[in-house]
């Protein structure tokens, strides 16, 4: 996991932001190494600081890793289910649009932020794509 703290300008709150990429292959994995992640977070999260949590979970919302993740931080809420968008994939493999497969990128957000939108970017460059994932964009008022 990657992470920073924030400290907002002219406003005394502080803003906890970790990002991670879980194992692509095994469930078992994922699922300790989302135990680790909540263990290393809790000593970086000051519970005064907003927290967000994001990444590529390799994992779906309906999974072991995100019950895992709730139960640790129920503060958390998963910005993309505000909106009631449809669940989709979000890994495409370079080719675009995928029929089958689940949402495996999330963006965790605490619930004191408002959360303005949060939508799949499916844009390419003349077909190409910079990445096998879309990006998931949040945006979020402080």
């Amino acid at each position: 996991m990657t992470w920073t703290k924030l400290q907002l300008k002219n406003r005394p709150e502080t803003l906890t932001i970790v990002n991670t990429h879980l194992d692509h292959v095994k469930s078992e994995t994922r699922q300790e190494q989302i135990k680790v992640l909540s263990c290393e977070v809790k000593k970086i999260w000051d519970k005064n600081s907003s927290l967000i949590i994001m990444g590529d979970f390799n994992d779906s919302p309906k999974s072991h890793v995100r019950k895992t993740l709730m139960e640790e931080f129920p503060n958390l809420q998963d910005a993309w289910n505000i909106f009631n968008s449809v669940e989709e994939s979000s890994h495409h493999s370079f080719a675009g649009e995928t029929q089958n497969g689940s949402r495996i990128d999330w963006i965790m957000t605490d619930k004191r932020l408002k959360i303005i939108s949060c939508e799949m970017d499916k844009s390419s460059n003349e077909g190409f794509y910079p990445t096998d994932h879309y990006p998931i964009i949040c945006k979020i008022s402080l």
